[in-house]
Parts: C-alpha cells; sequence; structure tokens
C-alpha cells in the first residue's frame, strides 16, 4: 500500500508549480491596476486582459479534469476551473474598469 500511495506524493508537489495562482486575489490585482499613484491606460488595461486570458487557457490546457496515478483517479476539474477563474474573474474586472474610465471621461466633456 505504501508504494501505491508514494505516486501520490510526488503527483502533490507538481501542483507547487501553480503557487502563485494560490496567492493571486482577482480584487487586488484590478484594484492595483487602477491605483492613484500608477493608473493604467485603457490600452494597457486591453492588453493585460488578452494576456489574463491566454493565462486562463493555458491553465486549462496544463491542467487535466483528471489523472490516474498508480491506483487513484484525481479529479483535478475543481482546482483547475479554481485557478481559470482567477484569470476571469481578473478580465472581467478589468473590462468593468475599462467601462468606468470611459464612462468618467465622457462626464468629464
Amino acid at each position: 500500500m505504501e508504494r501505491a500511495i508514494l505516486p501520490l506524493s510526488d503527483y502533490v508537489q507538481t501542483f507547487s508549480a501553480f503557487h502563485k495562482e494560490n496567492l493571486l486575489n482577482p480584487d487586488k490585482y484590478v484594484k492595483e491596476l487602477d491605483s492613484i499613484e500608477n493608473p493604467k491606460s485603457p490600452a494597457e488595461l486591453r492588453a493585460d486582459i488578452y494576456d489574463n486570458m491566454k493565462k486562463e487557457e493555458q491553465i486549462r490546457e496544463l491542467i487535466p479534469e483528471s489523472v490516474a496515478v498508480s491506483m487513484f483517479q484525481i479529479n483535478c476539474k475543481d482546482i483547475r476551473n479554481f485557478y481559470a477563474g482567477k484569470f476571469q474573474q481578473i478580465v472581467e474586472k478589468e473590462i468593468k474598469l475599462i467601462q468606468q474610465k470611459a464612462k468618467d471621461e465622457t462626464h468629464k466633456l
């Protein structure tokens, strides 16, 4: 039984590559993009949106829905969706930020 469990600990270590995604807070990330000291332009936000869309897709490609490790079938769908969802939230919040910036500029006119 111990030999069967060893591959599981090796598999758990593969998720250490996603440490940044674990720490990523979408609200804080977008708030930093709109900081008073260094606000991003709509063009910069647009580029970041595309970058985060790519990151979301990469997560979906890198993490399979399930994996067979030794005699265990591991469901990775939830963690995959959790990480990808963070990037999706960032994209949605950045789009709202661009909308708000456009609205604010319109009211200035």
